[in-house]
This record gives C-alpha cells, structure tokens and sequence, in this order.
C-alpha cells in the first residue's frame, strides 16, 4: 500500500496499530463463546449457553459503551496518543489474566473487564486522531478512512483464523495468550511510530497533572460498578405472549435499559451543551451529527444480524459445500464480510476520490441513505434466493455469501464515512466524546439486534431444528420484514438530506 504521496504518513502507522488492536479483539471474540461452555476438565468454564450468551452481549455491548468515556478522558485530559497507549497496556493485562484464568472466573471476569476497559480508551481515539491527520475540508479524508477501515477488517480475518487454529490446536490459554500477542504488537507500534504521529493525539492545552486525578478516583470507583454490570445485570423477564416488539422492549434486562438510558441522556444532552457553549454553525452541524448517528442503530441493529440469526441461518438452512470439495462451518461464514471489506476498501476509495475531484461524490447523509438501502437489499437477495431450494429446504451458499457481500458495500457506505463524519462535524474540544457516542450508538444497535433475531427464533431438540420447512419460512419472513424497514428508513434519510447538508455548511 503506497500513501507517502496520496495519504499522510501517519495514516499508515495507524492502520497497523488498528489492525493488529483488532487482531486482538476478534480474535478473542472468535473463541470466547466456545471457551465459556466448554467443560472445566479442559480449562474452560464450563457454563451453560444462555448464560455464556449473555456473557458474550454483554462484553461487546461494555467494550462499546465505555468509549464515551474514553472519549471524554482523551478529550479533558489525556490526549489520544496517552489514551491509546494505556487502553493498550489495560488490554494486555487483560488477556495475561484470561489466558492464565483457566476455570477461575473470578480471574477470567476481571480479564474480560479490563480488556472492555482498554477497548473504551482506544476504540474511539486512535478513530479521532486518523481524523486529525487531515485539515479541515480535506477530500482525501473519507478516502483515508476507509483505507483505515480495511485494517480493522485484516486484523478481523487473521485473528479469527489463527487464534482459532491455535486454541484449537495446543488449548484455550494459547488461543488467548495468541490474542495477546496481537495486543502487545499494536502498543509497541503506537508507543514507537517513528515520529509519524507527533503533531496529533497530544495532551490538550488546558489540562494538567492535577486534572488527572478525578480520573484515578473515577476508576477505582468504576471498577467494581463495571464488574457488577459483569455478573448481574443480563438477567431478564419473559416478554408477555403476543406483547410483539414493545413487550420485548419492555422485558429488556437492566443491561438493556442502562444502554438506552446513557445513549437517550447523553443525545440531548452534548446537544443542550452545544447549544449554549457553541457557536450557531456549530450547534447545526452537531445536530446533523446526531440525526446520523440515530440513523446508524437503525444500520448496525439488522446488519449485526450476521452473528444471531444469520449464522443460525447458515447453520440450518444453508448448504454450505464448495463446489463439492469442502464444507464451511456455519460461524466461518462470518468471514465473507471482513474478506469483502478487504477486497472492496480499496475499490472504494478510489472511487470516493475519484467522484470527489469531479464533484460527483455523494454527500454524508446520501451515502448513509445508500448504505440502509443495500443492507435491506441483501436480506431481499437471500429471501429471493430461498425460492430455489429443494425437499431439503437448504438454500445455496452463494445466496448467503452475496448477502454479505452487498452488505459488506454498504458497511463501507456508513462505518469508515460515520468515523470520518464525527471528525468533521463534531466541536474540536469533544470530538473524543462525540467518537464515544457514535460507539456508544452500536452498542445499543447490538443489544436491539439480539431482540430482533428473537423473533427468528424457531423449535429445536438438543440443538437441532425439528421442522426445517418452518425454520426457513421463519428466518425468510422475518429477513423480509426487517429489509422492509431498513430500505424505509434509507428513503426517509434521503428525504432528510436537503435539510441535513443545510446544517453541514459545506462539510462533505
């Protein structure tokens, strides 16, 4: 990848320092869920499923959730640069502590906490500063976003895949301790860049030494908070029979209610403060943000059906031979998605780049539209598909894969753009906070996402569906019925683009 001519020098340090964050953090996902059931005499936990379930939701929805402070930490008084540096070493303590925790939980919780924690640091700061690499109306930005984002997505593919392998091959510690290894790569790279990454991410003026102190009493007190959110807060009542969609809202877990409650406060409220703190420019370009941003829990909430009821879709409804030669297994076809990014992150930006030096490209709010469209257009892709199936009822695996494929075309439309967006529209004193919230906006889309694969959920005895005629209706139904929601929303966010570009002042 050559960038010392189209790109700044920097953007290649952070692409490297991300992807091998990210090496780290899907790979441990990969085989978190695994280790979680598997029995104590092989140095898992040995916990039963619905229990390592609400584990797993609650680890990715706390990793996200904790950027909006992150965010805030680098924004008052750390920097970014600081901020990533010790998320890096909270994280390595982390996976020092899950790889040696063998059927501990005690020592596995904390591990897990402090790799939620480093995450929080780092996730939405290493973000701001690839924005901070580029003047304000530089066009090159989206492009230099989305070649950051095919970083995230190769650390995605290699961790998966050799931390698996390795679990797999020689045992839990050294799938986990792999994952560590990846961690440890990404903090040297970020604590030794060569100068690159000297003019961003520095401390902000107005802190100081004593500032730093609310923070240490703040984690000492969060620690124990974040711990308890750990071990009680999954546990949820049953929705009441035919209560639809509102009675699931209703019956969410305390979890649920606390995700929804922050993103709720925290809206209006960095809207309120830029109100009264901003100037009148600022304050419009904010609440286009935010209008975004909602938009994005409607995106992530059917998109992150890929590891609920898509995956379950793989595994009972889909044929998933290769021309006859091997089979996948139903959670290797996850990696559609990060390959396509990697395939098409590239293709992508230059086509950004090239639309934008003829004028041509789309506004924020309009590629936001798109990607909503395609997510829904992939599910109506794989619905279409199912009416070739046979007397097996097992659609065939090129369906599933060109769902992926479209959606992974619309992901590039709003993941690496939403990053880009924040930096542009967001106040320079909380843009950290502004990163947190967006983070914060996929939290809650991934807890709704595991509400709404609940009404795919169909019969089964010892783990196997025992009608797969009524399972393929189920999942085809309700895959229609949320691709109907998603393209409704991209036509409305169209609609809305005439006003919201007003609000941007020229800011593409």
């Amino acid at each position: 990848m050559t960038t010392s001519v189209k790109y700044p020098p920097g953007l290649v340090a952070l692409f490297l320092v991300e992807m091998w964050e990210r090496f780290s953090y899907y790979g441990m996902r990969a085989i978190l869920i695994l280790y979680l059931v598997d029995r104590v005499e092989n140095s898992g936990l040995g916990l039963a499923t619905a229990d390592a379930a609400a584990i797993y939701g609650l680890y990715t929805a706390s990793a996200y959730i904790l950027a909006l402070p992150g965010g805030w930490i680098a924004d008052r008084f750390w920097g970014c640069k600081r901020a990533i540096v010790v998320g890096g070493v909270v994280i390595m303590i982390g996976h020092v502590l899950l790889a040696f925790s063998g059927s501990a939980a005690m020592m596995f919780f904390l591990g897990l906490l402090c790799i939620a924690i480093g995450t929080g640091l780092l996730k939405p700061n290493i973000s701001t500063m690839v924005g901070d690499l580029y003047e304000p109306g530089d066009r090159r930005r989206d492009a230099g976003f989305t070649i950051f984002y095919m970083g995230i997505n190769t650390g995605s593919i290699l961790g998966q895949v050799l931390c698996a392998i390795f679990a797999d091959s020689f045992g839990w510690p050294f799938g986990l301790g792999l994952a560590g290894v990846g961690m440890l790569i990404s903090f040297l790279m970020i604590s030794y860049h060569g100068g690159r990454l000297d003019a961003v991410g520095n401390i902000p003026k107005q802190s100081g030494p004593d500032r730093a102190i609310p923070i240490y009493i703040g984690a000492l007190i969060a620690v124990p908070l974040v711990y308890f959110l750990f071990t009680n807060l999954m546990a949820a009542p049953e929705p009441v029979e035919g209560s639809g969609f509102i009675g699931y809202i209703m019956s969410l877990s305390l979890m649920g209610k606390l995700l929804f409650g922050t993103f709720l406060i925290s809206v209006p409220g960095i809207l309120i403060w830029s109100f009264v703190k901003g100037t009148r420019t600022e304050f419009q370009m904010m609440l286009a943000a935010m209008v975004l941003i909602i938009f994005n829990v409607f995106f992530w909430t059917l998109f992150e059906q890929a590891g609920s009821s898509l995956t379950l879709f793989a595994d009972r409804n889909t044929d998933r031979s290769v021309f006859g030669l091997f089979s996948l297994s139903a959670p290797q076809t996850q990696n559609f998605n990060p390959i396509a990014i990697v395939v098409l992150a590239p293709l992508m930006s230059v086509l950004w780049g090239g639309l934008s030096r003829r004028n041509l490209e789309p506004s924020i709010p309009i590629k936001f539209a798109i990607a909503l469209i395609l997510v829904g257009a992939g599910f109506l892709f794989l619905v279409f598909g199912s009416t070739f199936v046979g007397t097996d009822y097992k659609v065939g695996l090129w369906w599933l894969a060109g769902l992926y494929v479209i959606h992974s075309i619309a992901e590039l439309c709003i993941s690496p753009v939403g990053l880009s967006m924040i930096t542009k529209l967001s106040i320079a004193r909380i843009v950290g906070m502004m990163m947190g919230v967006w983070f914060l906006s996929i939290s809650v889309a991934q807890y709704v996402a595991g509400v709404v694969a609940q009404f795919a959920s169909v019969d089964t005895v010892g783990g196997q569906v025992t009608n797969l005629k009524v399972s393929l209706d189920t999942y085809t139904a309700t895959f229609t019925t949320i691709a109907y929601i998603a393209i409704a929303a991209g036509v409305v966010l169209f609609l809305l683009s005439w006003p919201l570009k007003k609000w941007m002042h020229g800011v593409k």
